[in-house]
């Protein structure tokens, strides 16, 4: 029996979490809460190296996604 990859849902279960952080994390639901209680505001945030997170987190996901 040949194992086939869905890559279409493979794709959506990737991209369904970058979604949603990204909305959760949006300074109008709850970015401002997350941020002041890690002690972090704009300015220490825009330090970071978001393309390189961002892609890390898209790899993670994508790693959940393929595994589960």
């Amino acid at each position: 029996m040949e194992n086939s990859i869905n890559w279409l849902s493979l794709l959506i279960a990737t991209l369904v979490p970058m979604v949603l952080g990204m909305i959760y994390y949006h300074k109008a639901l709850f970015g401002k809460v997350w941020m002041s209680s890690f002690g972090l505001d704009e300015e220490k945030l825009k330090e970071g190296n978001m393309p390189v997170m961002m892609a890390g987190a898209l790899i993670m996901a994508f790693l959940i996604a393929f595994f589960s």
